[in-house]
């Protein structure tokens, strides 16, 4: 389980890092991302089904990208390069 707790974060900060690094004021409509795909119903490559079921459903994979998630929890994410 906390493998999966760990994937829905890292997904979570995948789609907010450009939100975090100031490059959109949103990241949900940021064009690169892969938010967007997981809720299109378009042919895809990414397995959309096994992302959406670790957020119980699409509803629950929108609401946990709510923006008003805390983006400074993220840091744990980052790679410091020297």
């Amino acid at each position: 389980m906390e493998d999966e707790d760990y994937l829905v974060q890292l997904i979570y900060y995948i789609h907010a890092n450009p939100q975090l690094h100031g490059f959109i004021d949103d990241f949900r409509e940021y064009p690169h991302s892969s938010y967007q795909t997981h809720l299109s119903k378009l042919d895809t490559r990414l397995n959309r089904i096994e992302v959406l079921d670790l957020f119980g459903s699409p509803d629950g994979y929108q609401k946990y990208h709510l923006p008003n998630r805390i983006l400074a929890d993220l840091d744990k994410f980052e790679i410091e390069f020297d």
